[in-house]
């Protein structure tokens, strides 16, 4: 009995918080347009998406995609990384935007920070 209470609470606990968040669909961000030392970015940039425990995904050189993690329901923090592709030399990571999973649909989990400008929508 105990633990069917508990699991009641948790599940309105959950649903109730994410009540309040927005539902997302896209990662965003900004091109890089100057490497560290100021010059302009002169090669051809792509991107990685890095989430928790789930691999790298290399997104190419777009500036959005659908988000689409396969792993379980829960909480997920996200980086973006550029990288040249000829060279491989790769920028650090963005700001980190946070993503909760729940039953195949997304919801904003709160934004740290937002320098590089790296979002969902």
């Amino acid at each position: 009995m105990k633990n069917i209470l508990f699991a009641i609470l948790a599940f309105l606990f959950v649903s109730c918080s994410l009540a309040q968040a927005q539902e997302v669909t896209q990662f965003k961000w900004d091109p890089i347009t100057t490497n560290i030392d100021g010059s302009p970015v002169t090669d051809v940039i792509s991107y990685r998406i890095y989430c928790s425990s789930e691999p790298a995904v290399d997104v190419g050189s777009v500036l959005s995609v659908p988000i689409n993690l396969s792993g379980i329901d829960g909480k997920y923090i996200c980086t973006l990384t550029g990288y040249y592709v000829l060279t491989g030399d790769e920028s650090p990571h963005s700001n980190t935007v946070i993503i909760v999973k729940q039953l195949g649909k997304y919801f904003t989990g709160g934004t740290l920070n937002a320098p590089s400008n790296f979002r969902v929508e």
